[in-house]
């Protein structure tokens, strides 16, 4: 009678020495990227290899070219603006951290536009681009959803000044076009009986130039 157990054991034996190579096997497939050679784009003649574009942006999960986007800002959840935002490069996005592969490029003044106490926070500068390193104030996010062409920034209440919601800067202030504004309301009466006219006239009128506001209100009455 043929021994079970010395089959059972020869099977396992071979099981267990193949397991690391089927492992492996299967970490190499896990960790294969798919890969584009850029040297299929070229120019029509071939000729010159400066016209090869670098792909090398696109490496990364999700990665989007640097350049600007028209994008819909929201502020600590709140939308705030839709304006053209430049986004560079994050150097320390790679394929395996969760570092986005593009960040804005904020100035100072944006930033103090936006609310942010700049003179809190020493360290804050801005580099030759012109764009301020914000990662410095504590817990601060910037994520740019590129499928929504939406910046979520999200900056603590700490570091943001006291000011009344919806409030406006004065150099966001438009005074708007020069104008001439001019209304008029006008009403008579005629009695027969008593011989009696009577006529009033109520004159509106305007001008905008600049910041400058001036408005006039005129009457006129006649009884005859």
């Amino acid at each position: 009678m043929p021994n079970k157990n010395n089959g059972l054991f020869k099977l396992s034996t071979i099981f267990f020495a193949m397991l690391p190579a089927l492992l492996s096997g299967l970490n190499n497939k896990a960790q294969a990227r798919d890969f584009f050679d850029p040297s299929f784009i070229s120019s029509l003649n071939g000729s010159d290899p400066s016209t090869t574009p670098d792909l090398s942006v696109f490496q990364t999960q999700n990665a989007q070219a640097p350049g600007d986007y028209r994008v819909d800002i929201m502020f600590n959840g709140r939308y705030l603006d839709t304006r053209t935002i430049k986004f560079v490069a994050n150097n320390r996005a790679s394929s395996d951290n969760r570092e986005p592969a593009l960040v804005p490029c904020l100035s100072l003044k944006a930033l103090a536009e936006y609310g942010v106490r700049i003179k809190s926070f020493p360290e804050l500068a801005e580099d030759q681009n012109g764009c301020a390193n914000f990662s410095v104030i504590p817990d601060t996010k910037a994520d740019f959803d590129f499928t929504a062409q939406r910046l979520n920034i999200s900056i603590p209440q700490a570091a943001l000044s006291t000011t009344a919601q919806g409030y406006i800067p004065p150099d966001q202030f438009d005074d708007g076009i020069n104008a001439l504004l001019v209304n008029y309301q006008f009403s008579g009466s005629n009695d027969m009986q008593a011989n009696d006219e009577y006529y009033s006239l109520n004159l509106q009128s305007g001008l905008n130039v600049g910041p400058w506001r001036i408005r006039n209100l005129s009457t006129w009455n006649k009884k005859q």
